[in-house]
């Protein structure tokens, strides 16, 4: 009989051997085991209806046990040498069925009380070797039991045994055809329960690890999703002390472990968090967690001192019922400081829109003080002081308007986006500015000849001054005038 005879799976040959060699080194144990308490149960009553131990059903009982643990006591030995896991286990479960025979055989036959010995065996080979297994040993107990039946009607005894061994047939001839199909029927009933129950519990073995594999999968995702957030997690019981924390709670708090911190009131790690929570147990049964939110500085036990948001909710289980509170937290001191650096630059950027309306409110008045000073000055008749009075007024106003000028270039806001402009307008708004220099328009004549209605995409701001250089430029260059 090779392994895929007797129905060896093909699929973990080895993995599944191992597991029977297993269950046969129990079985061995389990034999020695029963085999001692049923002998010594034997002994006992045999000795109790003998006069002597010494008597002979006594002696063959006694003979029947010591062979039985000689023959096990070999098989233990000769378990590290075994090639085949399944021949074996069917030779283990043979000779026990062998033995059980002839435990029968030696207390009555079919009187005997230890006719259930097989179904131990059948039920024995249903867990190591399943159905098949057990209907071969359920038919093998029907073949040695009907055997000593059929010897036992004929009388064949009391030629085989000693005549303190021989006993006849104490009922009808009926009776032995009633007992033998009974007890088969009860072998193969048991042989097929045993390894159905057997199937279904290793289906249920699998199943199970299946699931606490998956189990234990969901549990380790969890807690890698828990521990690789970049909040910080704190859970507390329902008298808000620390139960439970993730990485990143330690790394914002400050300090490599918080094992030690474990069943410390949250209170006394975050004391300004004490504002969000209840004072009394009648106040937490109709505290709003919406309420929970907020703001708290922290200052670690390095002396950083840090800005956090967090919020504070209830942990509930699946029917509703309360378990504690989580308490989530991330650090804001970052986002913090670069909100006072935006509202800073918002406030730069208002005092510079404002700085450049002042300079174009200036820019006007100084353009009418420098004509106005023009025109005294050709006009009247100045002595040397007046005259340098005058051209002193002058300059400085020219340096006003240059220094206006240049604050005006520096608070502009350049977009660099180009838009729909109008030449006519840009070109006429920067010949206002010009003339409004007396001693521009005392040498130089101004004509504007550009065509109406004349638009193009360009950044007004920058066309101007453009425009401006150019038309400065050219009055420089003409001195003595011109157009």
């Amino acid at each position: 009989m090779t392994s895929n005879e007797i129905g060896f799976p093909q699929k973990g040959k080895e993995q599944e051997a191992e597991k029977i060699l297993v269950k046969v080194k129990y079985l061995i144990l389990f034999r020695l085991l029963v085999a001692t308490f049923l002998l010594g149960l034997t002994l006992y009553f045999q000795g109790s209806r003998y006069d002597s131990f010494l008597s002979l059903p006594v002696v063959y009982l006694s003979l029947l046990a010591g062979s039985l643990f000689f023959f096990t006591a070999i098989f233990a030995l000769y378990l590290k040498y075994v090639k085949n896991p399944v021949l074996f286990a069917y030779g283990q479960l043979l000779f026990d069925t062998i033995f059980v025979t002839l435990i029968i055989l030696f207390t009555g036959g079919i009187t005997s009380i230890f006719s259930f010995g097989y179904m131990i065996v059948i039920i024995i080979a249903a867990t190591i070797l399943s159905r098949r297994g057990s209907l071969i040993i359920a038919s093998a107990s029907c073949i040695l039991y009907g055997t000593i039946l059929d010897l036992q009607y004929y009388g064949a005894f009391q030629y085989m045994l000693p005549p303190e061994l021989t006993y006849t047939s104490p009922a009808p001839s009926g009776n032995y055809l009633y007992t033998l199909l009974v007890t088969s029927s009860a072998f193969y009933l048991v042989a097929y329960m045993s390894s159905h129950l057997t199937e279904e519990l290793k289906k249920s073995k699998v199943q199970l690890k299946a699931k606490q594999k998956d189990l234990a999968e969901l549990e380790m995702l969890n807690k890698n999703i828990v521990q690789s957030i970049n909040s910080g997690l704190i859970t507390l019981d329902n008298n808000f002390r620390i139960i439970y924390f993730n990485r990143a709670a330690s790394e914002i708090i400050g300090v490599e472990r918080l094992s030690y911190l474990l069943n410390t009131p949250v209170e006394e790690i975050f004391p300004s968090i004490v504002n969000y929570l209840p004072t009394s147990g009648d106040q937490a049964q109709t505290w709003d967690t919406r309420t929970s939110r907020g703001e708290m500085e922290f200052v670690r036990n390095d002396g950083k001192k840090l800005f956090l948001g967090f919020s504070l909710s209830r942990l509930r289980g699946t029917q509703g019922e309360q378990y504690g509170h989580i308490l989530v937290f991330q650090d804001l001191t970052l986002l913090k400081k670069m909100e006072q650096q935006v509202k800073h630059m918002e406030r730069l950027a208002l005092a510079g829109e404002m700085a450049a309306v002042v300079a174009h409110e200036i820019k006007n008045p100084l353009a009418s003080m420098s004509g106005s000073i023009q025109m005294l000055k050709n006009e009247l008749e100045l002595n040397p002081l007046q005259n340098r009075l005058m051209e002193i007024v002058s300059r400085e106003i020219d340096r006003l308007n240059s220094l206006v000028r240049e604050f005006s270039l520096l608070t502009k806001t350049r977009s660099g986006a180009p838009q729909k402009i109008n030449v006519n307008k840009v070109i006429s708004d920067t010949l206002t500015i010009l003339r409004s220099n007396w001693e521009v328009i005392s040498k130089v004549k101004i004509v504007s000849e550009v065509e109406k209605n004349l638009e193009i995409n360009a950044d007004p701001q920058q066309l101007q001054q453009v425009l401006w250089n150019l038309f400065t430029n050219a009055v420089e260059a003409m001195p003595d005038g011109g157009t």
